[in-house]
């Protein structure tokens, strides 16, 4: 019997590429909302929520193709390859 005691995910890791985008607005808006709890503005918390719910949508815009090198796949040069 065969069992999995560790599983190593071997699938390539997402670009980093929003990660100081995401830092930024998960600090804005986590200090937001604090700050909307304190002064019980409820309009203040809301926006925290959806700047904090930015910053998760980041997450799932297309991000560079690392194996790209910024060249289509459609266009040749002309003379043949790159």
């Amino acid at each position: 019997m065969h069992s999995r005691i560790m599983f190593v995910n071997r699938s390539p890791r997402p670009s980093a590429r929003y990660v100081p985008y995401k830092t930024a607005l998960l600090i804005v808006g986590g200090a937001t909302g604090l700050v909307g709890m304190l002064l019980d503005v409820h309009w203040m918390v809301v926006l925290a929520i959806a700047i904090v719910g930015v910053g998760f949508l980041l997450r799932f815009l297309p991000g560079p193709d690392e194996t790209d090198n910024g060249v289509r796949p459609d266009h040749i040069p002309p003379g043949g390859s790159e």
